[in-house]
């Protein structure tokens, strides 16, 4: 693929997932779901490009988000942006243990960076505000591990269905 085509997927890209991050805003509902949708559309530049400009278009748009919507861009920024990248890389290596554990621990090191920023930066504390007290991060935690295992296969999914369907008539509008 040109450059100049490669420019313009991931401008294209990167404004789809700017827009998004916006109806995160007007929905308050996708909050999450928006930014997971996000990053699967970071899944189209790591397919027909590479990993290197999938990072570049995730940069644009977590900083692009960021200045305009920052509750769904740090869910975006850290992890639904850069985990089809990961993923990729991830299930490049073979073996399927492997890769399901770094998997985890990828999702599980993000869930520690969103705790130490919502409780130290935003000043957040659920323990004094549920029934569970200290147990309520355990209960998240949990929670948000069974949902990125449905993500995970979600995105799997969402892959192949591109594969099959979406890529060749994106291929034939490219070329022609």
């Amino acid at each position: 693929m040109k450059k100049s085509r490669r420019t313009a997927l991931g401008g294209v890209i990167t404004a789809l997932c700017c827009a998004l991050m916006y109806m995160s805003h007007l929905i308050p509902v996708g909050s999450y779901a928006f930014p997971a949708i996000a990053g699967g559309l970071i899944v189209m530049i790591v397919i027909e490009i590479n990993r290197a400009w999938a990072a570049g278009v995730y940069v644009a748009a977590a900083l692009l988000s960021a200045f305009a919507l920052p509750d769904a861009a740090l869910a975006f920024a850290l992890f639904f942006g850069y985990y089809p990248i990961l993923k990729e890389l991830y299930e490049r290596l073979g073996n399927r243990t492997l890769s399901r554990i770094l998997k985890g621990v990828t999702f599980n090191a993000a869930l520690a960076l969103l705790y130490v920023v919502s409780r130290f930066l935003f000043g957040l504390n659920l323990e004094y505000h549920t029934i569970l007290g200290d147990w309520i991060w355990a209960v998240i935690i949990l929670a948000a591990n069974g949902m990125f295992v449905l993500y995970d296969i979600a995105l799997t999914r969402m892959i192949a269905l591109y594969l099959i369907r979406v890529r060749p008539k994106i291929k034939r509008m490219l070329e022609g």
